[in-house]
């Protein structure tokens, strides 16, 4: 379980792992184990998770490739997580104000969670109209289901629909107010997601 804490002095990373005492520096490369948990946690600082194959973690001219890796976690900081193809994570944005991208055709049969901050869930890069239901609101932000998302999402703040003409939002089973125009948004017991393109 890496968690990287700052720039390599002549490239890659410096972070720690439990089974390395004394920490590492200068890592371009990832490779997790047999199990099912490990983990990749980001620096606190603005990232883009490029998860699209090449896997890689990127800081301006730093990157990090990845793999046998289920657990993306993001930093403090904002982090975009870009998606194509099928991909099995999870994904933990943390805080700070997190955008999940996701390509045509892209899935991620895994769960993501936005986590604190303004988190946006966009389908944009899609071609064919996507539905999404949502299930659950707390301070955090809104959760829900989208075949997009195998495992469901939670976390989202802001969502945005693909460039089809029918994407669909379902609302919770409780008191909900939709606002349609200047910004479109739902809100469920104070709590508001702002939505577009569906």
């Amino acid at each position: 379980n890496l968690v990287l804490t700052d720039l390599g002095s002549l490239d890659g990373f410096v972070g720690t792992e439990v089974s390395i005492t004394g920490g590492f520096t200068n890592i371009d490369a990832y490779v997790g184990s047999s199990a099912s948990s490990d983990s990749l946690t980001g620096r606190n600082v603005a990232t883009t998770w490029n998860i699209d194959g090449s896997n890689l973690y990127v800081n301006g001219s730093n990157d990090l490739s990845y793999s046998g890796v289920e657990i993306l976690i993001g930093g403090s900081d904002s982090d975009i997580f870009n998606i194509s193809g099928t991909r099995a994570f999870t994904l933990k944005g943390e805080a700070g104000n997190d955008t999940i991208n996701f390509a045509n055709g892209a899935v991620l049969t895994g769960a993501l969670d936005g986590g604190s901050g303004s988190d946006l869930l966009s389908f944009a890069g899609y071609t064919t109209s996507r539905s999404v239901t949502l299930t659950n609101a707390l301070a955090d932000g809104f959760s829900g289901t989208t075949s997009t998302v195998s495992a469901g999402f939670a976390g989202i703040d802001m969502l945005v629909g693909s460039s089809a003409t029918s994407d669909t939002l379902k609302g919770m089973n409780q008191d909900s107010v939709f606002t349609l125009e200047p910004i479109n948004s739902v809100t469920v017991n104070s709590l508001v997601l702002t939505f577009s393109a569906f």
